[in-house]
């Protein structure tokens, strides 16, 4: 296992080496992410949902219908805000905060001298 997350509901989320997505406990759940390893994970803090990226694109996940949410553009590092509104993906030297579930830019994050490697939120969601 590579990457965990809890789900909204208490069960886990993992993602293995072989890109197999599992949830564990309760309605227990496994399917295929993709051709490409994850790179990681973030879990949505209200709904049964993690977004999951790797070397092509960023894939927000319903971990109770194993079904693809959305499809975004590549992402190196994705987390949700702790009120579940925005989802925020750094890709190259910028970071886009984008509206949940609408999958829109409500800010973009420019001028870092060098790739954005990890995004955050406080934990207030203000920031």
């Amino acid at each position: 296992v590579d990457h965990v997350a809890y789900l909204a509901d208490g069960r886990v989320f993992s993602a293995d080496r072989s890109n197999v997505a599992r949830v564990w406990g309760g309605a227990a759940r496994e399917w295929r992410l993709g051709p490409d390893r994850a790179h990681g994970v973030s879990a949505h803090p209200t709904r049964n949902w993690v977004a999951v990226h790797d070397a092509r694109r960023l894939t927000v996940w319903d971990a109770d219908a194993a079904a693809a949410v959305a499809e975004l553009p590549v992402a190196r590092a994705a987390v949700f805000s702790p009120c579940g509104r925005w989802l925020a993906a750094a890709a190259g030297d910028t970071v886009r905060v984008l509206s949940v579930p609408g999958w829109q830019p409500v800010a973009v994050l420019r001028g870092h001298a060098a790739d954005v490697s990890a995004v955050a939120f406080t934990p207030d969601g203000g920031r």
